[in-house]
């Protein structure tokens, strides 16, 4: 699968995220209007809390992201 080269078609990076790959695009777009962005390295676990949303960056995540909810959900374990 290729990827569509921005930079040869006129008009089309009207931002300059638009020469990211999606998740970058996104996040950068998010961090743009606001967005705390907080990455880890490629694969590795990366769970954060803000108040009742918990996120995971990856499958390498998800049991962080178990755990998190689980003590949002039992508030005598946090």
């Amino acid at each position: 699968m290729r990827r569509r080269d921005h930079s040869q078609h006129p008009g089309t990076n009207a931002s300059p995220c638009r020469r990211l790959p999606g998740s970058r695009r996104t996040a950068y777009r998010l961090v743009e209007r606001g967005a705390l962005f907080q990455p880890a390295a490629p694969w590795q676990e990366q769970v954060v809390v803000a108040e009742r949303l918990v996120t995971g960056q990856n499958p390498a995540s998800a049991a962080g992201v178990a755990e998190a909810m689980v003590r949002l959900f039992r508030p005598e374990a946090r």
